[in-house]
């Protein structure tokens, strides 16, 4: 019984401990969060599909090419 009341305390005081701490890292983490949120909404703002695509509807279509590539120096 008593190695049962000691694993208890022990729990309970990390716990007590530990709750501080991720709380302080969640907050922590929310600020990048925001950031990258914000950063992911203007690229897609960006990559939307807009009138500079029509542009290019002459290249739609099938195309056949012939590559060549070296390696080395």
């Amino acid at each position: 019984m008593c190695i049962a009341s000691l694993c208890r305390t022990s729990l309970l005081a990390t716990a007590a401990a530990t709750l501080p701490l991720a709380a302080a890292a969640s907050a922590e983490d929310n600020a990048p969060a925001a950031a990258q949120q914000a950063a992911m909404q203007a690229w897609q703002r960006a990559a939307a599909v807009g009138p500079q695509h029509r542009q290019s509807q002459w290249f739609k279509g099938r195309w056949k090419a012939r590559v060549q590539m070296w390696f080395g120096s």
